[in-house]
């Protein structure tokens, strides 16, 4: 008989519980009865015994099954549905967030106002989009005309405007519904219609308002009456739900007391619509008559999103737990930013923290924010105002000596191309079409979205888990380029003064050279610190830091004022000993840099101390004849030893050398991060996975996942 229930593995951590599978609990049974009855022989699958005991083996798995399942719903780390990890997180002070709405600036259309010395939106004028979702005026905007016509300047709501004209609207509609009090100790109603967006429920009681508490137990703070209070909640099926008090925890609404509650609806991610999607007339009253003006959103909506997910609070519930209120660490404002959220503004769908050292006044924190389209991919620009809202709320839990900026970050859409094979009896369109779908939810995971961190072997092994698959062939490409992933641990002087070349003057080190790796040749006079134990003219610097910029010439190149670079940490992928025509220079070295800085440019550095040299050749890996067709083929690939010498060993490639470069002994390389501990040789196998990184101003996404199935047999 076969196993009619199997526990599943919890989400999170396991814990210590009973995990006990049908298939145990039959042996355990077997086993028992086995010891106990041994005058009983007939052990075969379709006896009377085996099947008694089945029965009741079934009976306790499927009692086990619930004890673990209630276990695991008690802690945060292994929850899985929404209400308990609702229900739990409050109880450490977590609010899990609702579905926010969307808002975007609408554009109004000079020519449908022109001739009106005033005209006024009132609070509450929707416009539909082309899909049928419902924008909102949430407050009264008055345009009056300030010079003759036609009118080219404006005050909008009395600030001066000129040519064009705003409106920030917002996604979802406000309604209304008069309840009425019973009279009783503890009343609770649920409003009619969903999803209700947070913080938009508004009470008042026979024409007071009443005032909307965290809790009914811990009160409003300014009234130490605590009458005229209450108490709302979004469940996690989006309902509105109402509380009132018992008397001594809030007031009791008496009986036949009007109740009147005034609440918006809407929210989600498809609630970003996409640029053009609002357009046409917007109610309006011109110069006191009724009419309407032309309106149209030239950027996407952004700041929608769905209610916050399970595996969202399982993540930052913790770490906001471990700010104490304040932002303090890199971890307190990436658990505060990430997943902000504001009434009526919008929702942060992802943010990143760069803490800079000085700005010369403070300490600076900058926030990179991303939002989210109308399919939840991560998306940039967010509004001004959703900028300006996580800007102020940061800065208030913020140390007195650190500046918060929030700025919008840059997405990278990422193309990953797959060659499968599919197994006899299976349909290539179903298996295609289900690797594209787990393929997209790698870049929902934590590691990819929060660490910007995207591993080929995790897509190989994703991808070789769908039934029907027996082989895959990656291929991932970034439609970008990045500076270097790694950061060194120790640092090299450079001399006084290094001046970055002309990348028009280095023909013969290949012009594109420079473009290709995403890297400036830079010309420093040859001092010390740049010879290894041997001396070899190609030991390779590993990184220095720059402190100021000069404008001044040096070793007989001009130094134009272009921009400039200051306190930036720079890696040296190489150097060589190599001028513009390709002879020896012995009085300077070329350098290779991780990042692009400015040439004509004169860049004064640091005196580091503890200053290590490391060789070239033991970072360079040549590879089979004809594996590498182009420069940066194989840039942030991850290349493993498998066999051979060497084995066991795994880098990361920071270049890779095409045929064409022009130092010979590179054509055909990779350079790696680090040292080979042992170098591989002639018998050495090898595999290259892709393996990308972002830094924390960006975000990979989904770029085009192009599956093909190159054999199969239905």
């Amino acid at each position: 008989m076969s196993s009619p229930l199997q526990i599943p593995s919890p989400i999170g951590a396991a814990l210590p519980l009973v995990g006990r599978t049908y298939d145990e609990v039959k042996a355990m049974l077997v086993a028992y009865f086995r010891q106990r009855a041994t005058r009983y022989q007939d052990w075969t699958e379709a006896s009377l015994g085996v099947l008694l005991l089945e029965t009741m083996a079934y009976a306790q798995s499927l009692g086990l099954f619930t004890l673990d399942t209630l276990g695991q719903e008690v802690y945060i780390p292994t929850i899985r549905d929404p209400r308990n990890m609702r229900l739990a997180t409050k109880s450490i002070g977590y609010e899990m967030a609702g579905p926010a709405a969307a808002s975007v600036d609408l554009r109004v259309v000079t020519a449908s106002i022109e001739l009106a010395e005033e005209v006024v939106i009132a609070a509450g004028t929707k416009i539909t989009s082309d899909t049928g979702i419902i924008f909102e005026v949430l407050e009264e905007v008055t345009i009056v005309a300030t010079d003759n016509e036609p009118h080219a300047n404006w005050l909008v709501n009395g600030e001066q405007v000129s040519n064009t004209i705003y409106l920030s609207v917002t996604q979802g509609e406000t309604l209304s519904v008069t309840l009425e009090g019973t009279g009783q100790i503890g009343q609770a109603f649920t409003l009619p219609k969903s999803p209700v967006l947070d913080g938009s429920i508004i009470v008042e009681v026979d024409g007071v308002p009443w005032k909307d508490v965290e809790s009914l137990v811990v009160g409003d703070l300014d009234d130490v009456n605590n009458t005229d209070i209450y108490e709302s909640e979004v469940d996690e099926l989006g309902r509105g739900i109402l509380r009132f008090g018992d008397g001594t925890n809030g007031g009791i609404p008496v009986q036949g007391a009007e109740i009147v509650v005034t609440y918006r609806v809407g929210g989600g991610a498809s609630t970003n619509v996409a640029a053009l999607a609002i357009s046409g007339p917007l109610v309006a009253v011109l110069d006191g008559q009724a009419g309407s003006i032309d309106v149209v959103n030239d950027t996407q909506a952004t700041g929608g999103a769905d209610a916050e997910s399970v595996e969202h609070a399982r993540y930052f519930a913790p770490r906001l737990l471990s700010t104490g209120g304040r932002a303090v660490s890199y971890g307190d404002y990436f658990a505060y930013a990430n997943g902000y959220h504001v009434e009526g503004v919008g929702t942060i769908a992802k943010a990143g923290i760069l803490a800079d050292p000085t700005d010369g006044i403070s300490n600076v924190v900058t926030v990179y924010v991303f939002g989210a389209d109308s399919t939840g991919a991560l998306v940039s620009p967010v509004s001004t105002s959703l900028r300006e809202a996580l800007r102020t709320f940061l800065q208030s839990r913020a140390d007195t000596a650190v500046k918060v900026v929030v700025r919008d970050g840059h997405v990278v859409p990422v193309d990953i191309r797959l060659r499968i094979r599919v197994s006899p009896g299976f349909d290539p369109q179903v298996v295609s079409d289900e690797v594209r779908s787990r393929v997209l939810g790698i870049f929902l995971e934590e590691e990819t979205k929060y660490a910007n961190r995207l591993r080929g072997s995790r897509v190989t092994d994703v991808v070789q888990d769908v039934p029907g698959v027996e082989w895959v062939d990656v291929t991932v490409d970034p439609t970008w380029t990045n500076t270097s992933p790694y950061r060194p641990s120790d640092l090299v002087a450079l001399p006084e003064n290094a001046q970055v070349l002309y990348q028009a003057t280095i023909a013969n080190l290949v012009q594109t050279n420079v473009q290709a790796f995403d890297t400036s040749a830079l010309r420093v006079p040859r001092a010390t610190p740049w010879l290894g134990p041997g001396s070899n003219p190609n030991d390779i610097a590993v990184s220095f830091w720059i402190v100021d910029v000069s404008t001044a010439g040096v070793n007989g190149y001009a130094a134009p004022p272009i921009g400039t670079a200051t306190n930036q940490y720079l890696q040296v992928i190489d150097q060589f000993d190599y001028t513009a025509n390709g002879a020896l220079s012995p009085a300077h070295l070329t350098l290779l840099l991780s990042k692009p800085i400015n040439p004509g440019v004169v860049y004064k550095t640091s005196t580091a101390q503890g200053a290590t040299v490391r060789l070239a050749h033991r970072r360079l890996l040549k590879l089979a004849a004809g594996r590498i067709t182009a420069n940066k083929q194989f840039r942030y690939h991850t290349i493993s030893i498998i066999g051979g010498t060497g084995a066991g060993q795994e880098r990361t490639i920071v270049d890779s050398f095409g045929p064409s470069f022009p130092i010979s002994f590179m054509a055909g390389c990779v350079a790696v991060d680090r040292d080979w501990t042992v170098f591989p040789d002639a018998t050495s196998q090898y595999v290259i996975l892709p393996n990308l990184g972002a830094p924390q101003d960006a975000s990979l996404v989904a770029g085009n996942i192009d599956v093909q199935v190159v054999e199969s047999t239905l």
